[in-house]
């Protein structure tokens, strides 16, 4: 009986306690995007950069981890640190390519971004299959 009582309480308690565990990546998410919109990079990095980190906690395949990264990415293509965010466009792709989630406009937006890191680079021919691949979708 005490054991079945338990099972109906932390089931009862289950979405509150899941809907708690969202609420700090969105608010920091948030947080980020103010940040950057006004030009505070830093801060927005901090953001985004602690974001990250609580997405890591909702497991490796989560599509949290993908935005987080896709918008560090974008944070660091405008303070011009190419290679770190080839490399986040790059992780945030593979994520969005394992998840369940079957969105074709997020994968296109993080292909478009790579895309336009690229032509930023003057990798033109990369950039050009990126954004095909984008349009695509």
């Amino acid at each position: 009986m005490n054991r079945l009582l338990a099972a109906t309480c932390c089931l009862a308690i289950w979405p509150l306690w899941a809907a708690s565990q969202t609420l700090p990546w969105d608010q920091t998410m948030l947080a980020a995007q103010k940040e950057y919109n006004h030009g505070h990079y830093r801060q927005a990095e901090n953001h985004y950069l602690n974001a990250e980190k609580l997405a890591g906690a909702f497991g490796p395949h989560d599509t949290r981890l993908a935005t987080t990264q896709n918008n560090l990415a974008r944070l660091y293509t405008e303070q011009g640190k190419y290679d770190d965010a080839e490399q986040l466009y790059k992780r945030s792709l593979e994520l969005w390519e394992e998840s369940a989630d079957t969105t074709p406009l997020k994968k296109a937006t993080v292909l478009n971004n790579l895309a336009a890191l690229y032509r930023r680079e003057k990798k033109y021919e990369q950039s050009e299959q990126l954004y095909k691949q984008s349009l695509s979708l």
